[in-house]
């Protein structure tokens, strides 16, 4: 049979296999799953070939498709058009199909997607997978250099954009919009310099405006190409960089919804800017050509922009296109706001926050003319987000909210309020610290002798120190102190702001971590105190008894077996070894003919039973892998069953592969080993 038959045979049972799965009805030649196909594919309703007769695109958009993205779609090797947007789809995007080579375009919008977004090759050149609940995007994603269309909008990606994606030079319409970006917006962008449409919107971005996006800083063909910039609803800060007025196409500019402060330059203003007419530069009343891009400070509208409206007396708005109202300056308001975002009817003392009197409120200190200066709610039980109405605290000098489970990030807002000293430490707060705030004065010793830090307000994730932050040098040099820095974490990890020990958070082969919502200064007895309730859960189906023999612990795990009447015991060894920061306890099965009264120190292959079962006991599930042959003689992870154990523990059963000789045959077999990790508490 001719080569070219038998790929048309090939191409035709992987179509059979897709109208089958999505059950595609009322379509030309899909429907033919049912009884035998004889319509040539090409003839298909949303089949395309080209002038050979060979299969180029595939469009099967809206028509309430349901299932997954089929893996088999890569013997479609010519295809260069995939659209499946505005279906039912769910499950991940298959690395085969990311991996089509001759793949130009594919569109997945509008569907029920999640996993990771990476892995295309770099002929593809548009990729447009919004709307869907993708939750991963790796620091890799980007070196598609001929990508020209990029659309990612509307998914749950966190974390901070790679700065990888600005090496995709020829992209002319980049949408991150929608999504939980936190960080700044990465330098690498103003090197796109075919760009149209940016749009960076509804995220938690924070910092400035890059310079790199300026038109003067980028060369003269990304000046005449931008024409969208969408950056609003986000946390940026700073001014309004008087370059953007030399991108000459540019159209719309929205800036609205951030924090930005100062003025919108004039230069900006006569623009004509987000679909204004001309005549709206002073043709109407209190309207202008700076007002059609954002309102100006002190003053709010519902979308950022005209018609503004005046904030009213004791009210104040320090930014530009604040698109929500004024701020108060009441500061009852402000704690009860505090109270209500925090969860306050659940921390362990809220005695006087029902009351009028906020110099009563528990945790609060007031000046001699009953003005807020110091909040101290340390180690309260706060829960929720901090919110940005604190900033407006004008005599506020001491604000410690460390030791809770606060998350979002830390509000840049604090800026404004005359803050001396600010704790946020052992929290769960995310992303960095805003520049604005970094570049307070006073604030923790900063600026003292012209040194502004932002570890001198919160460690940055990755990094930790003591006391969750670091200490002015100046002051710890006058004070004869030891002056304290952030530390880089090395081989474990500090997600959060703030971190006062580094503590692993991810299962990366067969080793497996536990979070860092701990103390780094809490004692070794805790831990061995939590590791004991973990094995008092299982106290019903299991009996514990250990024995300390050169260092090991025997292990005896006790099942009931109906079948014989009475008890099948297993015994295993475990052994414990200490690192800086963590406990790692590995529990090995004895072998039938193990002596069960010892471990030796040398017994590192006990292997699990293949008669052993899975058990289920209040939600951990201890499995074991039976034997089996392995072509590899190493650890392998992706088979491993991990179990929560508690909040922030977790362990995991992993199969290591022992090789025996046994004359001309090698027998490979696979023991269960059971590794627990907890911190040094």
């Amino acid at each position: 049979m001719p080569p070219e038959n038998q790929k048309r045979i090939a191409e035709t049972e992987v179509l059979r296999h897709i109208a089958r799965e999505w059950k595609i009805n009322g379509l030309q030649g899909w429907t033919e799953y049912q009884t035998n196909f004889t319509t040539s594919i090409c003839q298909w309703d949303g089949i395309y070939c080209n002038e050979l007769n060979t299969l180029v695109k595939i469009e099967l958009p809206r028509l309430g498709l349901t299932g997954t993205i089929s893996a088999e779609l890569s013997v479609l090797s010519d295809l260069e058009i995939i659209d499946f947007s505005e279906n039912m789809l769910t499950g991940t995007i298959p690395l085969e199909v990311k991996r089509m080579s001759a793949l130009k375009g594919f569109n997945v919008a509008f569907n029920k997607i999640h996993g990771a977004i990476d892995g295309f090759l770099p002929s593809l050149k548009m990729l447009n997978a919004s709307h869907n609940e993708l939750n991963t995007i790796l620091p890799n994603f980007g070196l598609t250099s001929t990508m020209e269309i990029l659309d990612i909008s509307y998914n749950r990606l966190g974390g901070e954009i790679p700065s990888t994606v600005g090496a995709m030079e020829m992209v002319k319409h980049l949408d991150l919009s929608f999504n939980q970006f936190i960080g700044t917006i990465p330098h690498s962008f103003g090197d796109m310099h075919d760009l149209k449409g940016l749009f960076l919107n509804d995220n938690r971005l924070m910092g400035t405006i890059p310079h790199t996006l300026l038109a003067e800083s980028s060369g003269t063909s990304f000046q005449k190409k931008l024409e969208y910039l969408h950056l609003h609803h986000n946390d940026l800060s700073g001014t309004i960089p008087e370059g953007l007025s030399s991108h000459l196409q540019l159209k719309e500019l929205y800036i609205d919804g951030n924090k930005f402060t100062g003025e919108i330059p004039l230069d900006i203003c006569n623009m004509n800017l987000n679909g204004f007419p001309e005549m709206y530069s002073g043709g109407l009343e209190g309207s202008n050509g700076c007002n059609t891009v954002a309102c100006p400070v002190n003053t709010v509208s519902p979308n950022g922009m005209f018609p503004c409206k005046h904030c009213t007396e004791n009210e104040f708005s320090p930014y530009l296109g604040r698109d929500k109202n004024c701020f108060t300056l009441n500061e009852e308001v402000i704690l009860q706001s505090l109270y209500t975002k925090t969860n306050g009817p659940m921390w362990k003392n809220n005695t006087g926050w029902k009351d009028k009197d906020i110099c009563k409120f528990f945790g609060v200190r007031c000046n001699e003319n009953g003005n807020v200066v110091a909040i101290e709610l340390s180690d309260n039980g706060l829960t929720g987000e901090i919110p940005d109405l604190l900033g407006m605290l004008a005599y506020l000098e001491y604000l410690d909210l460390s030791s809770n489970k606060l998350d979002g990030t830390l509000p840049s807002d604090l800026r404004f309020a005359p803050l001396q000293y600010l704790d946020v430490s052992s929290n769960r707060l995310e992303g960095h610290v805003a520049p604005m705030l970094c570049m307070k004065d006073e604030i923790n010793g900063n600026g003292i002798g012209g040194t502004f830090d932002c570890d001198l307000i919160s460690c940055a994730p990755g990094t930790y120190s003591p006391i969750g932050r670091a200490t002015s040098k100046v002051i710890a040099q006058e004070n004869g102190q030891t002056n304290i820095q952030c530390q880089p974490c090395n081989r474990s990890t500090s997600r959060f702001l703030g971190a006062k020990h580094c503590g692993t958070i991810r299962l990366d082969r067969d080793e497996i971590a536990i979070s860092d919502f701990f103390s780094y200064e809490s004692n070794l007895m805790l831990a061995l105190i939590v590791l004991c309730s973990f094995i008092a859960t299982l106290a019903a189906v299991i009996i514990y008894r250990t024995r300390k023999v050169r260092q090991n612990h025997l292990l005896h795990i006790q099942n009931a077996r109906r079948e014989l009447g009475g008890y099948d015991t297993e015994s295993c060894c475990t052994d414990v070894t200490e690192s800086q920061h963590a406990l790692r306890i590995k529990v090995r099965k004895l072998q039938a003919d193990d002596d069960h009264t010892f471990c030796n120190d040398d017994d590192h292959s006990c292997a699990f039973s293949p008669s052993c079962s899975s058990r289920r006991i209040d939600g951990l599930e201890l499995a074991t892998l039976n034997e089996y042959e392995d072509e590899t003689n190493s650890i392998i992870s992706t088979n491993s069953r991990t179990s929560s154990l508690m909040r922030g523990s977790t362990a995991s059963f992993t199969g290591r592969s022992i090789s025996s000789d046994i004359g001309s045959s090698s027998v490979r077999s696979r023991s269960s080993e059971l590794w627990l990790n907890a911190p040094n508490l």
